[in-house]
């Protein structure tokens, strides 16, 4: 494997987790989280304007996921760093496993709470993560 390109398609992949962490984490503000309450209206359909982030257990679990992605993401960037170097396959292999478990764990419970069209986004956002480690030469 090319140590750099290996490099480049970890940190873009990072880079996407750190975007819906932080996507995730501004949310959790009520001045700020229009965009999230956009999302949740299309997932949640109809399209009514119905859902609210206003409940504090609400932006409590957005605070708490954005999190969670945010600490991923931040993982992700410190194995492209010189540990890299030691064992390239690897590392990517975890990071593969690790956006799969996301995505299997966030499709199962979005099907629980009633919203399958998530699966939808989370396929989308599962190949942009893949994407960028599924060009990588063995």
């Amino acid at each position: 494997m090319d140590i750099q390109k290996t490099r480049k398609a970890l940190r873009i992949t990072s880079a996407l987790i750190f975007f819906y962490a932080v996507f995730s984490l501004l949310s959790a503000l009520p001045f700020a989280n229009g965009l999230f309450r956009l999302f949740a209206d299309f997932m949640i359909w109809p399209l009514d304007g119905a859902q609210s982030l206003d409940a504090k257990e609400v932006r409590l679990l957005l605070a708490i996921g954005g999190g969670g992605f945010f600490a991923l993401g931040w993982l992700v960037w410190l194995l492209s760093g010189d540990v890299l170097e030691a064992a390239p396959e690897a590392i990517v292999s975890l990071v593969k496993q690790a956006c799969w478990a996301w995505f299997l764990t966030d499709s199962v419970a979005s099907v629980a709470a009633g919203v399958p069209l998530n699966i939808a986004g989370n396929l989308i956002y599962l190949v942009a993560l893949l994407a960028p480690l599924h060009t990588l030469k063995r």
